[in-house]
């Protein structure tokens, strides 16, 4: 219940639900008649299975992936995959990688995890030093690939421009 409104589970058969819900009024607010059905749960694979990211869950810390791909142009699930796996701490040896590094100092970040080209960090995006927007703009700004790692979400992928 919530406040006048509720819904009731009325019946279970295996992965059916049977409910019932009443329509607010306050006289009839235990009278679970005015809405009822049924719902069926079957499941068709995991969200990963389909490629579908999982739901934000509204937390302000977010982690973000920053890597460096030189002059190769890897594909969207290369970037993610190799995003959500990164882990270790290794220092990285990418110029822009570094650069990054430096430029988020004095910033409210964690490293979580690090490797020769890529790095990734936690930060909390209700801070207006390091928003979403902010983290897409460095990574622009450096020619870096960017995952939201928990969505698995690519924000930004590099231009990868060779050098002539």
């Amino acid at each position: 219940m919530t406040g006048d409104s509720g819904i009731v589970i009325t019946k279970r058969e295996g992965d059916t639900i049977h409910f019932a819900c009443n329509n607010r009024r306050p006289r009839a607010q235990l009278a679970f008649e005015d809405v009822t059905g049924a719902l069926t749960v079957t499941k068709v694979g995991s969200a990963e299975d389909h490629s579908i990211a999982p739901a934000e869950d509204g937390s302000p810390i977010q982690q973000y992936c920053f890597i460096d791909s030189g002059d190769e142009a890897p594909d969207e699930k290369k970037l993610v995959d190799f995003a959500t796996a990164l882990s270790g701490t290794v220092s990285p040896t990418s110029e822009a990688v570094t650069t990054l590094i430096d430029r988020l100092e004095g910033l409210n970040y964690t490293i979580i995890s690090s490797a020769d080209e890529a790095v990734t960090i936690e930060v909390d995006i209700s801070d207006e030093d390091t928003t979403q927007f902010a983290m897409v703009d460095e990574a622009r700004l450096w020619n870096l690939n960017l995952v939201k790692v928990k969505t698995r979400t690519l924000l930004n992928q590099s231009t990868n421009r060779p050098e002539s």
